[in-house]
């Protein structure tokens, strides 16, 4: 794929950065699924809600994943959850954007 660059760590996974921002691309193979269900019992769940405490949810225009409901956890479990957001005292961005890899 050209001008996209496949992650070390994960070798399905293909990045692509531009002027604007960046493209991420998972490519998912069927037959890898279809090889691992000879060996192992494998339960296709489709569009999963949950994966690894992030939260997915399947929108017209893509994908959005968060982590709403386990930081709801989390302030759950150090009785954070009445707390009232402030903002923050210090620069929210880095001082080199244009060496931010993920900047808009």
């Amino acid at each position: 794929m050209e001008g996209y660059e496949n992650n070390p760590i994960s070798s399905c996974i293909f990045i692509k950065r531009f002027g604007s921002g960046f493209v991420i691309i998972v490519v998912y193979i069927l037959v890898t699924i279809e090889c691992l269900n000879k060996e192992f019992e494998v339960k296709d769940l489709r569009k999963k809600r949950f994966c690894l405490r992030l939260q997915i949810e399947h929108l017209k225009n893509g994908i959005l994943v968060h982590q709403t409901t386990y930081i709801e956890k989390v302030l759950r479990i150090f009785y954070m959850h009445n707390t009232h957001p402030l903002s923050t005292p210090m620069v929210v961005r880095s001082l080199y954007v244009n060496k931010d890899p993920f900047r808009p």
